[in-house]
């Protein structure tokens, strides 16, 4: 064990029985005019199929399984690599080459069929047989209010959450999710039998992102939603319902989109009429969410995709299907000749955002009398307001439609003292400055748009009192540098083929006065930092963890008052934080305490809330309208306290 390295008693990263999941190197003999597989023996319920990146499968495939002593007929697996994170991405980096994982309900065996193959196929069979979940779990849940993600907003259907088909939170999100602007829709099926009952679709949407987690290499499961048969509507990828989760079912466009996936194949056969119900009514609630007009074809430019190449523009309807993005044949050409009749009723459902909903919230200094205020975003109208400490919402600007941004950044680009809003857009900068009581907006400069920044981070990385910018792209750290002309951007550090890093956070943690970065590689538990010269990073080693995987937010304060910035990380398997304390020239990770965790991911930040001389981690719960907080002593949490707060009122519908 490395010096520095941290034990935290995590769970076995072997999901537990509920959700067994075994991967099984395959290989490969010739029979005739076909290679075969061994037999592969193990209990499961779903299968797949994957393969190295300079080993792809070609031709076709087929597969057969062994129930209680009977084998199965041939069945053809379906091989094209039709899903996909957007190229460019640490997603994309991780993705793996597969077959679609395939439901088969109970068997104990199975067999794969090839003209041709090459060598590192590996089978993976997933057991979601006992999804139930251990008494306690059960109990806690009948004492515990039901979660927002089942409860309806108006002109919300009700949506399953994520504990109704992972229980025992087998597939926990690698990183925590990008949010993106919302402008289209992709409907998909995820493909094998239609024979199903009601019970069995909790156990596929598990293996289904189960496969997607751990063989796939992505995040989450691809999907933002799935709907059965019997039109319910299930949550996919983790981060909200209401917003705009970026996912990993359209490679090229998911920065833009949502994806639906029917549970099923819709080849031949068209979904349900509760299906499509369920399907209309989630599209039509959605697009009211994000404000999006179902009429509105819109030109979208492709990140790259097996029938777009990058940087090609598309026209796309809002409801478009997966083969209108990608070489494919998704979501099946029943369900795709039904699409018309989708966008005409969606049209008819579908109500413009209603006046008092707010999105995109945001904290920071904005009046510059040194207190936090929260920035809210109506894109009713396309006006951004204040809220102070008192409940008071004031109107500041109608900056246009900023929700074509890539993100919403808070800062001090011009150095007065007052943070302002920045977003990229078709490659500029766009900085709406603060005068205190209203915004200015204005160009700042260029980025070209090949750059894909995935990752953007605030932080006065040369000293000079304004914030700049620092986007991680294809290996390369760029900052683009507050200067009074704007912008100007160049590269500070090329981490090389490195790609498994996870979260990216900015802070001082040699006490220079200069802000840093630390990079979280999630292949071996490793805090990378790079360090300031002011015109550049120098990257090294701080810290490693036992466990990579499995950690929630990593937030960044000076949690023990010494003048170096720490890091605070959130592990949800066991509800507790850890803080890596820094010396200036490395962390020293240990638990500070544990936390509830119903709601409490919900618009975290940090903040010296007692005045202390210590942060402290706080988060806005805005389905409740409660602050609540762990409150630092320097060298733990103190037990999460509650404050309740005028925002509930403004903030209630995010």
């Amino acid at each position: 064990m490395t010096a520095g390295m941290l034990v935290i008693g995590a769970p076995d990263t072997t999901p537990p029985a509920h959700a067994a999941y075994r991967v099984e190197d395959v290989s490969w003999e010739r029979v005739g005019a076909v290679l075969e597989s061994q037999e592969i023996v193990a209990p499961f319920t779903m299968v797949g199929l994957s393969w190295p990146d300079d080993g792809a499968l070609p031709g076709e495939a087929w597969f057969r399984t062994r129930s209680a002593g009977e084998w199965g007929p041939w069945r053809l697996l379906t091989l094209d690599d039709d899903h996909g994170p957007d190229i460019g991405t640490a997603e994309a980096a991780r993705s793996i080459p597969s077959s679609a994982v395939v439901w088969v309900g109970s068997a104990d065996a199975v067999q794969f069929r090839t003209m041709e193959t090459s060598a590192g196929a590996a089978a993976t069979l997933i057991d979601t047989t006992d999804r139930t979940r251990p008494l306690s779990q059960r109990l806690g849940q009948l004492l515990t209010p039901t979660t927002p993600s089942a409860v309806g907003t108006p002109g919300q259907p009700l949506v399953l959450p994520r504990a109704e088909w992972d229980p025992g939170g087998t597939c926990v999100p690698v990183d925590e999710p990008d949010l993106v602007q919302v402008t289209h829709a992709f409907v998909h099926h995820t493909t094998g039998t239609n024979s199903y009952t009601e019970s069995e679709v909790g156990s596929r949407v598990l293996g289904i992102c189960l496969f997607h987690l751990n063989t796939r290499g992505w995040n989450d499961i691809a999907y933002n939603f799935l709907i059965d048969k019997f039109g319910n509507i299930w949550e996919g990828r983790a981060g909200g319902i209401d917003k705009g989760v970026q996912g990993a079912h359209t490679q090229g466009f998911n920065s833009y989109s949502m994806g639906v996936a029917y549970i099923g194949d819709h080849s031949s056969s068209e979904p349900t009429p509760a299906a499509e119900q369920s399907i209309m009514e989630l599209l039509a609630w959605k697009f009211g969410v994000h404000n999006v007009d179902p009429s509105n074809i819109a030109t979208l430019i492709s990140k790259g995709s097996a029938l777009w190449e990058q940087g090609v523009p598309v026209s796309l309807h809002p409801v478009s299907g997966h083969l209108d993005a990608q070489a494919t044949s998704c979501p099946g050409a029943a369900c795709y000749n039904r699409l018309p009749d989708y966008r005409a009723t969606v049209d008819g459902m579908w109500d413009q955002v209603p006046i008092d909903t707010y999105v995109s919230p945001l904290v920071g200094d904005f009046d510059g009398d040194g207190q936090d205020e929260g920035a809210i975003y109506r894109p009713a109208d396309d006006v951004w307001s204040v809220t102070d400490t008192d409940g008071t919402v004031e109107a500041w600007a109608d900056l246009g439609d900023t929700g074509s941004w890539t993100g919403h950044l808070v800062g001090d680009f011009d150095g007065d003292g007052r943070d302002d809003i920045a977003g990229l857009t078709d490659g500029v900068w766009r900085v709406s400055e603060s005068l205190g009581f209203t915004f200015s907006t204005s160009d700042w400069g260029t980025v070209s748009t090949q750059l894909n920044w995935e990752t953007q981070l605030v932080g006065d990385f040369d000293d000079d009192g304004r914030d700049d910018i620092a986007g991680f792209a294809d290996g390369v750290w760029w900052v683009s540098r507050s200067t009074p002309a704007g912008f100007e951007t160049a590269s500070w550090a090329d981490l090389g083929t490195l790609t498994d890093w996870g979260a990216h956070v900015v802070g001082d943690f040699d006490g220079n006065g200069r802000d840093d970065i630390a990079v979280f590689d999630t292949s071996d538990g490793t805090w990378m930092v790079g360090l300031s010269s002011g015109t550049a990073f120098t990257m090294s080693q701080w810290a490693d963890f036992v466990t990579a995987s499995g950690w929630g937010p990593q937030l960044v304060g000076d949690f023990n008052g010494d003048g170096f910035d720490d890091i605070a990380n959130y592990y949800p398997a066991n509800s507790t934080w850890w803080v890596s304390v820094s010396s200036g020239a490395g962390f020293a990770t240990g638990l500070w305490g544990t936390t509830e965790t119903s709601n409490y991911l919900s618009h975290l930040w940090v903040q010296d809330v007692d005045e202390d001389g210590t942060d402290d981690v706080l988060a806005f719960d805005a389905y409740n309208g409660f602050i609540k907080r762990q409150l630092s002593t320097g060298t733990a949490f103190e037990t999460t306290t509650l404050i309740d707060t005028p925002w509930r009122t403004t903030l209630g519908a995010l």
